[in-house]
């Protein structure tokens, strides 16, 4: 019985080790999610959850202190900048689930004017894929490529000159990849995965934060930095964009969610 505890609670403190890691949760939300986890896993009160949550952030936030100046994570974000300049919509993390997420993108590309606009690409990765990520495997990349560019003839060879870019991005930031060329597949970025948690407070709804509507990771309550570059670094979304991309369904009751659904109220 003793055993079989050990073994589930040995699982538990790995599933929350690398959902700290991930770096797209602030403290109190992992907390949350580990509290859910503990009811499938492990019997646990919610001290000893926040004890072993506490204890991983702390873990982490030293770790963080001998990462270098520029990690593997800021080539990537460096990469996306770099596409969004090119006709991508570039999207961190909008979603746990691939279909989902790559949803997510289809609306992003709508909403920031489409081929009109000169965005005819996107690529974006999905919660799963950061979890592989974490345990060393890779960064597995999505891409697509949507109608209207008249440079390419067909589905095809669009979606191939799509994962070329990418390809291209990434290795100007020096990120090696595998990718077999076909454009159906992924292409697995070879990173260490090293994101700096965030635990700023929430900036004033009225600061100016937008420079890259495309470019979304579902904000919260504490995880938006105060500093407005950093914000646009990091997400480069406002509120009110969030909103736009429908970005809404996925909020979480926080003061976040409430300063959108008053933006919404407002605008009708």
């Amino acid at each position: 019985m003793q055993q079989d505890f050990d073994r589930r609670l040995a699982e538990f403190e790995g599933d929350v080790a690398s959902l700290v890691r991930i770096g797209f949760k602030t403290r109190d939300e992992a907390f949350k999610d580990a509290v859910e986890l503990a009811d499938f896993k492990c019997d646990l009160d919610e001290v000893a959850i926040r004890s072993i949550v506490d204890c991983l952030f702390d873990s982490l936030v030293e770790e963080e202190g001998s990462w270098p100046e520029t990690t593997d994570f800021d080539r990537l974000d460096a990469a996306f900048v770099n596409l969004e300049e090119r006709g991508f919509v570039a999207l961190h993390n909008p979603h746990w689930a691939p279909s989902s997420a790559s949803y997510i993108a289809e609306v992003a590309h709508e909403r920031a004017g489409g081929a009109p606009a000169g965005k005819h690409y996107a690529v974006y990765y999905h919660a799963q894929s950061v979890e592989r990520a974490v345990r060393g495997k890779g960064l597995d990349l999505s891409f697509m490529a949507f109608p209207g560019n008249p440079t390419y003839m067909n589905e095809h060879t669009a979606w191939t000159a799509a994962g070329m870019m990418v390809v291209e991005a990434l290795a100007a930031q020096g990120l090696a990849t595998e990718w077999s060329g076909e454009p159906t597949e992924n292409i697995l970025v070879a990173m260490n995965w090293q994101k700096r948690h965030i635990t700023m407070p929430l900036p004033a709804p009225d600061e100016g934060l937008l420079e890259r509507p495309s470019f979304w990771t579902p904000p919260s309550e504490d995880a938006i930095r105060a500093d407005a570059t950093d914000f646009a670094r990091l997400f480069g979304l406002r509120p009110d964009i969030a909103r736009l991309v429908g970005v809404e369904l996925d909020l979480q009751d926080d003061s976040v969610q409430k300063h959108k659904l008053a933006l919404m109220n407002s605008n009708r």
